[in-house]
């Protein structure tokens, strides 16, 4: 209830919208019948709070954007995984000609979790480069590099750098069809080495791990029908690379979905395709409906002699309405969404389905 005022207090506040500010709120609740996505179902509400603000600064060809962004999720029942997450991040931006660009980024995510918990803390320190230039007249390439340093409070084992390098090339073979080609690059490097053995001599071994993952996509994205109708499509296939090795402790395994380690992407190469369709209904009410597959394969071998593999399905609907308030200077979202996910795991340990409905509001200015 105290979110619900702190929006609505935001909703009357007598702030008019400016060119270089911008601020927002979104307040959801989700009640989910699987909350942690176990193989032994454990049904709650959760409550998402969040609130971000940003400020642009633009001197002839270069924007630089400071934003800063809250959230805050709340579960009715398991109050003890109460968490918050705090971004923080600066983008410096040279304008290109046709909207092209180049820019540079630095920022922070911080994870604070409840009193009675408190194992996922950590710092994430983040940095970045990107480019975006027209090849042709219908063409255009983006291409990047990420890197994050990421630290655990109290698991050190955990503590990592992460660089991705990344590109997409973009074709619109007409004004309203595009298809783009996409490929990334990662490597994760721990800064804790491995205990790997013990020598006769009764020196202890160890070994620096790193893992890596590459991921390429095509998407395509055009209307159907009419211009209220449109479909997006992808295919996505991922390999590992690297050491195999995934484990640290016992919570590198653990079933729950609050570990941010759980089902890790450098865990398990895939096979993966997806379709949106989205429609536009009278009164301007927007309308999705999507599904996705993943064909997954583990690195490890879990509690059986035989690998792990397991198929994701994801089945999901949502509805939003968006209003504009005091002469348009604001805006209000009213959005409602349901998903059904099954997983089915050759091991049944990691065999699940989990349903979920969610109810919420966003308001910007």
């Amino acid at each position: 209830m105290k979110y619900l005022v702190l929006l609505l207090a935001l909703f009357a506040f007598p702030i008019q919208a400016n060119a270089s500010w911008h601020a927002g709120s979104t307040l959801s609740f989700s009640n989910e019948e699987n909350v942690f996505l176990s193989s032994i179902p454990e049904d709650d509400v959760v409550t998402t709070t969040s609130i971000w603000l940003g400020h642009l600064i633009e001197h002839d060809s270069w924007v630089a954007k400071i934003m800063y962004e809250g959230s805050f999720i709340e579960f009715w029942e398991n109050n003890e995984n109460n968490y918050q997450l705090h971004n923080a991040n600066l983008t410096v931006q040279h304008q290109l000609p046709r909207k092209g660009w180049w820019k540079i980024g630095l920022g922070a995510e911080n994870r604070l979790d409840g009193d009675t918990s408190g194992v996922y803390n950590h710092v994430n320190y983040l940095g970045a480069l990107d480019t975006k230039v027209w090849l042709k007249e219908k063409m255009f390439l983006l291409a990047g590099y990420n890197i994050g340093k990421i630290r655990y409070t109290d698991l050190a084992e955990w503590n990592n750098i992460e660089h991705q390098l990344y590109s997409k090339l973009q074709f619109m073979p007409s004004s309203k069809t595009t298809m783009t080609l996409a490929s990334d690059i990662s490597l994760r490097h721990y800064l804790s080495p491995l205990v790997s053995a013990t020598t006769p001599e009764g020196t202890v071994e160890k070994s620096v791990r790193n893992t890596g993952q590459w991921v390429n996509s095509l998407a395509l994205s055009t209307p159907l029908f009419d211009d209220h109708t449109g479909l997006q499509a992808f295919v996505l296939s991922r390999s590992n690379f690297g050491d195999k090795s995934s484990q640290f402790s016992l919570l590198d395994t653990e079933l729950n979905a609050l570990n941010p380690f759980f089902d890790d992407r450098y865990e398990y190469s895939s096979r993966e395709y997806g379709s949106i369709l989205s429609r536009v209904l009278p009164f301007t009410i927007m309308t999705r409906i999507g599904y996705n597959f993943a064909s997954k394969d583990y690195n490890e071998i879990s509690g059986t002699s035989e690998p792990r593999h397991d198929t994701l399905h994801s089945l999901w609907f949502r509805i939003e309405k968006t209003f504009g308030v005091h002469s348009n200077d604001r805006r209000l979202k009213l959005f409602s969404e349901c998903q059904q996910l099954w997983n089915n795991s050759s091991n049944n340990e990691f065999d699940y389905s989990a349903w979920k409905t969610e109810f919420g509001a966003e308001l910007t200015f």
